[in-house]
């Protein structure tokens, strides 16, 4: 997989600002080429370029705060701005895409058997696979299938979706048979999958065969429904804040603190920038606990942790402030 990243924009950014030390931030599977594009802009431009080692699960994890001793700007790769940070550091979004040559053919097979199943397909992607999505979205058409793209809320493009905001796909749940959606991994797909109930295909730049992620979904979503009835009949609660841009909930904290104490249960309000286990042992008078952070903590750790966890939507869910089942 060919990571294509506008270098020409971050050079001109560091020369035109007259940058010194910068910082390069990226999810978890770029790092490898991010560290040789690092050599590229440092010989190029004659500045120190800092590879932010940390993992960053997306654009409301960005490592500002930490950094603003260390580094004049902050080059942000893969995602795009969704909530707006007020920082000492300047921070620059820079997208990447995916090298798509060849790819179409690749998964032609794949795309036509979706063709033959379903009329109507709900297409999705997240932004670095969206040349990839285009170019599905083409052959799809041609292959006689009506795509649909739904808008989603306002941080997102159509068609996009995030790890925590799956609206694009609600947006057009009632007018596809089901969904498509191109790009790397389970995790997107899985909270897809999660939300809809509809099937849910997975195609990525690397592994072309189509994948019906619905079964792998279902098995987690008994899981989580256990893991909601482990936390009603809890008495004493802790509700996790997270300090990260994008993941203070205050607002819809309290309003799970008041309907949790309106059943007569204790509740706890805590803050936290990282969530972990090793963090809430100390807390060991609570026994379940409710993330209104990033909600794939609950969804895709929780194994690690050794009380219940659940997300904020699955709390409001079995408090009856939501009356439909949904992960976050």
């Amino acid at each position: 997989m060919k990571i294509i990243v506008d270098t020409e924009e971050t050079v001109s950014l560091i020369l035109e600002r007259k940058y010194r030390v910068v910082g390069f931030e990226c999810p978890e599977g770029l790092k490898p080429q991010i560290l040789k594009l690092a050599h590229k802009i440092e010989d190029k431009t004659g500045c120190l370029v800092i590879v932010i080692g940390e993992p960053c699960r997306g654009p409301c994890d960005i490592k500002y705060k930490q950094l603003e001793d260390l580094v004049e700007a902050l080059f942000h790769f893969a995602h795009r701005e969704t909530t707006p940070i007020k920082s000492s550091v300047s921070i620059h979004y820079i997208p990447v895409k995916i090298d798509s040559k060849g790819w179409i053919n690749d998964v032609s097979s794949s795309l036509k058997s979706l063709a033959d199943r379903h009329e109507k397909i709900g297409l999705l992607t997240t932004p670095p696979y969206s040349n990839l999505a285009d170019a599905a979205e083409r052959k799809l058409r041609e292959l006689s299938v009506s795509v649909l793209k739904g808008r989603g809320s306002k941080r997102l493009k159509r068609g996009e979706i995030l790890g925590c905001d799956v609206s694009s796909a609600l947006e057009v749940l009632g007018e596809v048979e089901a969904f498509l959606l191109v790009g790397d991994g389970l995790f997107h797909a899985l909270g897809v999958a999660l939300t809809v109930d509809k099937p849910v295909y997975k195609l990525g730049p690397e592994n072309t065969s189509l994948m019906n992620v619905k079964g792998e979904a279902e098995k987690l979503l008994v899981k989580r429904l256990s893991m909601i009835e482990k936390v009603r009949d809890k008495k004493e609660i802790g509700i996790i804040i997270g300090l990260k841009p994008g993941q203070m909930n205050l607002q819809r904290a309290l309003r799970l603190k008041a309907a949790l104490e309106k059943e007569g249960r204790t509740v706890n309000i805590l803050a936290f920038d990282e969530v972990k286990p090793s963090k809430l042992l100390n807390f060991p008078s609570i026994e379940a606990f409710i993330v209104t952070a990033c909600p794939r903590i609950a969804i895709d750790d929780y194994q690690d942790f050794n009380r219940p966890i659940i997300t904020a939507a699955e709390a409001e869910y079995m408090v009856g402030l939501k009356r439909v089942y949904r992960p976050f």
